[in-house]
C-alpha cells in the first residue's frame, strides 16, 4: 500500500484537489492549528481507505507494548510494508476513528514543526515524498498533561530521518517535533486515530505511570524514599537490651520513630496510597508501625 505507485497516485490526487480549490477559490479546512498548508483527506472521499488502514494495521500493532528491558524504544522494520515502526510505552485502548490529512513542507511552505504532543491515541506519518532535505523527527518523551513541559531524560531521546514510503507510528502523546525542511518538497501523510475510552479512562485514572514516562520516573523515586525511610526507621530502633530504659525515653523513642516515618514516607505518598497503623510491643517499648499501601 506504501510502494512508490501508492504514494504517486495519492500525490497526485491531492494536486488534483488544491488546483480545484485554487481554481474554485472554494474555502476549505486545513488539518490543524500548526499547519498552514495541506488537506484533509476525508473531504475527498478517502475515508474508507484510512479506516481499512486503521483497523487491518494500525489497531493490530497499536496493542503491542514497544519497550525493551533496557528502557530504550525497540525499532522494527515491517517489509511488507515499508514501515518503520516507532512504539511508545503502552499497550493502547484500540482507537475506533481517525482524522487523516497531508501536509506540506518546503521553502514555500511550512519550514518546520514546532514541539507539541498530537491530538490522538497513535499517529501514523507517512513520508510521501519528493526530494528534499532535512525535516527530521524528533521525540522527546511520552507525556501526561500534568508534565508535558517536563524535562527530557537522555534515554528518552530519538530521532527520525524521513524515507520516502516509509512511516513512523508512535502515540500520540509522545512529544516531538520536525526540524527545518532545508530545500526541496516534502509532503507527509497523517493519520490522527483515536479511542474515546482511552480518553475517558484516561480522566479517571489517578496513576498515569503505565505510559507517562515522568509519572513512571517519580513512582520510583517515591518507592526508593520509601525504602530509605524504612531503613532509616530500622536503625533508630536500637534499644540496648543490656540496660533498662524509664518510660520517658521509651516515650520519646517511640515518637522520634513516629515521626521520621510521618516525614520521610507519608509526605512523598501518591494521592491514591494509604497507610494503616499497627501498634506492636516488645518487652522493651511500645511503638507504631505504618504499612503503606501504595
Amino acid at each position: 500500500m506504501l510502494q512508490p505507485r501508492f504514494c504517486e497516485m495519492l500525490l497526485a490526487e491531492v494536486e488534483n484537489f488544491e488546483k480545484w480549490v485554487r481554481e474554485t477559490k472554494f474555502r476549505i479546512m486545513r488539518p490543524n492549528t500548526l499547519n498552514r498548508f495541506g488537506v484533509v483527506l476525508d473531504d475527498f472521499g478517502l475515508e474508507t481507505m484510512l479506516d481499512k488502514l486503521m483497523e487491518d494495521f494500525i489497531r493490530p500493532i497499536s496493542r503491542e507494548n514497544g519497550r525493551n528491558a533496557d528502557g530504550k524504544y525497540n525499532m522494527a522494520i515491517v517489509s511488507r510494508f515499508e514501515i518503520i515502526v516507532q512504539f511508545s510505552f503502552l499497550k493502547l485502548v484500540d482507537p475506533h476513528c481517525h482524522h487523516g490529512f497531508v501536509v506540506e513542507y518546503g521553502v514555500d511552505r511550512d519550514v518546520d514543526l514546532g514541539f507539541h504532543v498530537d491530538d490522538s491515541e497513535v499517529t501514523l506519518n507517512v513520508c510521501l515524498g519528493k526530494q528534499f532535505s532535512g525535516g527530521e523527527l524528533f521525540f522527546r518523551g511520552v507525556r501526561c498533561e500534568k508534565h508535558v513541559n517536563a524535562q527530557t531524560q537522555p534515554e528518552e531521546i530519538f530521532d527520525y530521518s524521513h524515507v520516502a514510503g516509509r512511516a513512523v507510528l508512535h502515540h500520540g502523546r509522545h512529544r516531538h517535533g520536525a526540524r527545518a525542511t532545508t530545500s526541496g518538497h516534502r509532503i507527509n501523510l497523517l493519520l490522527w486515530c483515536r479511542s474515546s475510552v482511552f480518553r475517558e479512562l484516561r480522566k479517571r485514572q489517578k496513576d498515569l505511570s503505565s505510559w507517562c514516562t515522568e509519572c513512571q520516573r517519580e513512582k520510583k523515586e517515591r518507592q526508593r524514599q520509601r525504602v530509605t525511610a524504612i531503613k532509616l526507621v530500622h536503625s533508630s530502633i536500637c534499644f540496648s537490651r543490656d540496660r533498662s530504659y524509664s518510660e520517658e525515653e521509651k516515650l520519646l523513642r517511640s515518637c522520634l520513630v513516629n515521626f521520621l516515618v510521618l516525614t520521610f514516607t507519608l509526605r512523598n505518598m501518591a494521592p491514591h496510597t494509604t497507610a494503616k497503623v499497627i501498634s506492636c510491643s516488645s518487652s522493651d517499648f511500645d511503638i507504631n508501625v505504618y504499612e503503606i499501601y501504595g
